[in-house]
């Protein structure tokens, strides 16, 4: 079996194949969380709302080991704003971002280059705010970049994010809210996080009364009142209600239809 592979630019401007290779199977267990949400939205299956802790963070682009070749070179128009090590252009994903902080990589600049511009120990957080993607360094999920009363002039290593409502953490990653579940068939969900425990995908799997089972999406928070999940007595949901068989029987029907079609397509992508 060949396995499918997702491109990347790679920094002298050329394609490369990403860090990952995905085969068929893995490419299934990605999609079977959309399918299954989209076949419970077909059916009017049962939602509310469970409060949930989960990490949020930006694409990782670069890792402990080739942040220089991930993070240097002439790729694309950066726009107006750009800054340069060792002759090439950075990356702004890379400049004074998230996982530089996380993995205490100090400067995405090689050691012979003067440690500058691609160093937190180096550059200001003004500097952070110019040139970073999203204008706030390591901040995410729009959180704000600042230094306290030390002012945009203060070292990028000693920035500090304030964050929104419902976020926290040093750079506003955690997010503790409720999001939005639906009933539905899982199948063999198992690989799926427990919404009750701190998680880091985007779906996890939330079972109430003993044996109910519901699928959670951390991208779709509630917005208003939507009542919590585990308030609804068992009645209310499909599985519990004896008028809602015929529901459940032509979900599985969709399910075993899309299921197979799918196989089919990624059959065709192999061959």
């Amino acid at each position: 079996m060949v396995p499918l592979s997702m491109q990347r630019r790679t920094c002298d401007g050329k394609s490369s194949l990403y860090a990952h290779t995905y085969s068929p199977m893995d490419v299934m267990i990605e999609f079977l969380p959309v399918l299954l949400l989209f076949l419970g939205s077909l059916t009017n299956a049962r939602e509310c709302s469970f409060n949930v802790t989960v990490i949020k963070v930006e694409e990782q682009i670069f890792n402990k080991t080739n942040y220089e070749k991930q993070c240097e070179g002439i790729l694309s128009n950066y726009g107006d704003s750009v800054t340069m090590c060792n002759g090439y252009f950075l990356n702004p994903k890379c400049i004074c971002s998230y996982y530089m902080y996380v993995w205490e990589i100090k400067d995405i600049c090689d050691t012979s280059d003067p440690k500058k511009n691609g160093s937190l120990e180096h550059t200001t957080i003004g500097f952070c705010k110019k040139y970073s993607h999203s204008k706030n360094g390591p901040c995410q999920n729009n959180g704000n970049l600042t230094a306290e009363y030390k002012g945009d002039d203060a070292l990028a290593d000693d920035a500090i994010c304030v964050c929104e409502k419902d976020y926290s953490g040093d750079y506003c990653d955690v997010y503790n809210g409720t999001i939005k579940c639906k009933e539905i068939e899982p199948g063999n969900l198992s690989s799926l996080p427990d919404c009750r425990e701190q998680f880091r995908s985007r779906y996890c799997l939330l079972t109430v009364n003993h044996n109910i089972k519901l699928m959670c999406d951390s991208e779709d928070i509630v917005q208003g009142n939507l009542d919590d999940c585990l308030s609804i007595p068992s009645s209310e949901f499909d599985s519990q209600s004896g008028k809602s068989n015929s529901q459940s029987t032509n979900r599985a029907v969709l399910t075993g239809i899309v299921f197979l079609v799918s196989v089919e397509f990624m059959n065709l992508l192999i061959d």
